[in-house]
């Protein structure tokens, strides 16, 4: 017999959670925000072009949950300190945080790469990433109930493709990162559910 699933059953999955997501003016992380809007969130939307970021405030004010948002580039460590500053000033907790931001370099081939193009791109997509799952791992050890970070990676990260290179190297820099406290990972550079260690 076939199962159908009504609306009613499916929304509201996230009440009473508290999200940052990043990278939330455009493509895969405004639509991440809206839906978690969508199932009752509250979300802190965060990305450099502040206007997209108050349209996409003012177009999910009729949801269920909640969105403000902090424009910074997440390449700079001060984002990530405001933005989950942010998140418990204003709803008084974190629970979920993903670290969508990114750019795509100019599909130079990496003998051909400048500086300037190396530079910014793991800038934003490696440091960024890092500056913000630093602060958002403080903050679940400051809770000390764990939480839930989702790193998004490009699909450039598991094809093997002569261009690409900076993006397929951000994950290898991610890959072999260590970590102190206690993690269960589903997949490399996708989801880390954080669990504190108490020494």
């Amino acid at each position: 017999q076939r199962f159908l699933l009504r609306k009613e059953d499916i929304m509201g999955r996230l009440d009473g959670k508290v999200c940052i997501v990043t990278g939330a003016s455009a493509g895969i992380g405004r639509a991440t925000a809206e839906l978690f809007c969508r199932e009752g969130a509250k979300v802190v939307a965060v990305a450099r072009r502040e206007d997209r970021l108050r349209d996409l405030a003012e177009e999910c004010s009729e949801l269920p949950g909640e969105i403000i948002w902090h424009a910074g580039d997440v390449g700079d460590p001060a984002t990530a300190v405001n933005m989950v500053k942010k998140a418990v000033e204003t709803f008084g907790k974190l629970d979920i945080a993903v670290n969508d931001a990114g750019i795509m370099d100019d599909n130079t081939a990496i003998a051909d790469m400048s500086d300037t193009m190396l530079m910014e791109t793991f800038r934003i997509n490696t440091f960024g990433l890092m500056y913000g799952m630093r602060e958002e791992c403080r903050q679940y050890l400051a809770q000390g109930n764990g939480g839930v970070i989702v790193n998004i990676c490009s699909v450039g990260a598991n094809t093997r493709l002569p261009v690409l290179p900076t993006v397929q190297a951000r994950v290898l820099c991610w890959q072999q990162q260590k970590t102190q406290h206690s993690c269960t990972w589903k997949k490399a550079s996708a989801v880390m559910h954080f669990h504190p260690v108490v020494s």
